[in-house]
């Protein structure tokens, strides 16, 4: 028998993955309008998606494994207090001037997935036949990461915006941006900063589609054995340099070495990221603007260094930047395999493998909301 947290759960997330995506779809179809209102009326739309989105994540509690240790870290500003968390000075400032406003640390959690969405949007606001794809992306596979490493996922939604605009960039806005963000984010967003030049190539810098997913598997089985980690001996610094040794009960070595679990959910990423390989021609020929390629780049060396590292959550999240770009490049395969799935069997086969694996991953999160003390379970502020 399903619990109520269960139930409360699926209603609560399968109606943002149906709803937003919808409306998404209708900005997209106001846009197209030849309507002298129309610039109103989607971006009227557009603010109901920022909207819906900041206030229900705003008002959940304990959904995602740091909200109680940011919720603490909010109080304890409010309160007048110096947290024991080493966090940046911006990131600081901004607990500090919610707090003085007195408000409920709802507004704070809003606040943060109020930035997260914006970027989204702000990034594809010109591509709006693209956004209900991203949103179904984010809304089925990636918002339980975006409510976990709030701070970092902040930064890579930062990041997307950034890339979707860096041909129009200079390098000195570019650092800004970036210095911006570490200062008020994230100190690992300063890591991105050398990767400006190969953020601007306007080619495919992964080889074929056979070369791709031969590297991918070699790095896949090297993630599993354990191989490139076993010739390392001290992660610390970099561990120490992310903030994650500050935490209480923190184990570097057991935090740098875990036992990589290869269970079905890790098994059906993979699978998503190789089918996503295996269509990035026909992708990347079906959008011929440049701007699928530079996400793209960014995504296999992502997907390929995070494999690599499987099972070091902490370091793995030096490439987050890179790994995230997958929201992006889902929701570019997500929309070419249905718009072509009529043309052929294979289409129609792969378009169908596709959706299944995007929805036996957001299946997963209702799996893990069975689970003792999970943080997967959504629930009201209220109803604590």
């Amino acid at each position: 028998m399903l619990s109520l947290s269960v139930i409360e759960s699926f209603v609560v997330y399968t109606s943002l993955l149906i709803f937003l995506p919808f409306l998404g779809h209708t900005a997209n179809q106001l846009y197209l309008k030849n309507d002298s209102n129309r610039s109103y009326h989607y971006w009227g739309i557009l603010f109901c998606i920022v909207l819906i989105f900041s206030v229900i994540f705003g008002v959940r509690y304990e959904v995602g494994i740091d909200y109680l240790n940011y919720k603490k870290i909010y109080e304890t500003i409010q309160n007048g207090l110096i947290p024991d968390d080493i966090i940046e000075p911006g990131f600081y400032w901004i607990c500090k001037i919610i707090g003085s406003l007195g408000l409920h640390y709802s507004f704070f959690f809003g606040f943060f997935c109020f930035l997260q969405i914006i970027f989204i949007i702000l990034a594809f606001k010109n591509k709006l036949e693209l956004l209900s794809w991203i949103l179904i992306v984010l809304l089925s596979t990636q918002f339980m990461v975006m409510m976990t490493l709030m701070r970092q996922m902040t930064f890579v939604c930062c990041f997307i915006w950034l890339v979707s605009r860096i041909n129009s960039i200079s390098f000195a806005k570019y650092a800004i941006i970036v210095a911006l963000c570490t200062f008020f984010f994230h100190k690992s967003a300063i890591l991105v900063l050398p990767l400006y030049p190969f953020i601007r190539l306007r080619k495919n810098m992964c080889g074929t589609c056979l070369f791709q997913n031969i590297v991918f598997l070699v790095c896949a089985y090297l993630g599993y054995s354990h191989f490139i980690l076993d010739k390392f001996e001290d992660f610390s610094t970099i561990a120490s340099f992310l903030g994650y040794s500050q935490y209480e009960g923190f184990n570097v070595l057991e935090a740098l070495f875990l036992d990589p679990n290869w269970g079905p959910r890790t098994l059906i990423r993979v699978a998503l990221v190789f089918v996503t390989i295996l269509f990035s021609k026909k992708v990347r020929d079906y959008f011929p603007t440049v701007a699928f390629t530079q996400f793209y780049n960014l995504f296999f060396l992502g997907v390929c260094a995070e494999i690599v590292l499987y099972g070091t959550d902490v370091i793995a999240r030096v490439f987050l930047p890179l790994y995230y770009m997958k929201l992006v490049v889902f929701a570019y395969t997500l929309y070419y395999l249905i718009s072509n799935y009529r043309k052929n069997y294979k289409n129609l086969f792969m378009c169908c493998c596709y959706v299944v694996l995007l929805l036996m991953d957001y299946c997963s999160v209702f799996y893990d909301t069975t689970l003792p003390n999970n943080t997967s379970a959504f629930k009201f502020f209220w109803q604590v």
